[in-house]
């Protein structure tokens, strides 16, 4: 999926995409997915190929785990690898290590 981004200093925004907001973080170590849809809105949704820091990000929710078959929540995966995982759709932050 093809993604415009508006960068403002370490802070990307999915322009097209109102299920991630916003991703950033302290460059080269974190990377941040802040959510502006309501938990409620949509059962799923997956933004893969998201070039951030030289990393290639996938971020999926997924309410059930039916739809991704990779458990329940939100999920932030830097070059394939989980860096983070949370229950519900709210902020969520993980390390690029």
């Amino acid at each position: 999926m093809e993604n415009q981004r508006a960068e403002a200093g370490s802070q990307r925004r999915l322009s097209d995409s109102p299920s991630c907001g916003e991703l950033g973080g302290s460059p080269d170590t974190i990377a941040a997915v802040d959510p502006l849809l309501p938990e409620d809105a949509w059962d799923w949704f997956c933004l893969d190929g998201v070039q951030y820091h030289g990393r290639t990000l996938t971020i999926i929710w997924d309410r059930r785990g039916r739809k991704y078959r990779r458990g329940s929540g939100l999920r932030i995966l830097a070059d394939g690898q989980v860096i983070a995982n949370g229950k519900r759709l709210r902020r969520l932050t993980g390390r690029l290590a």
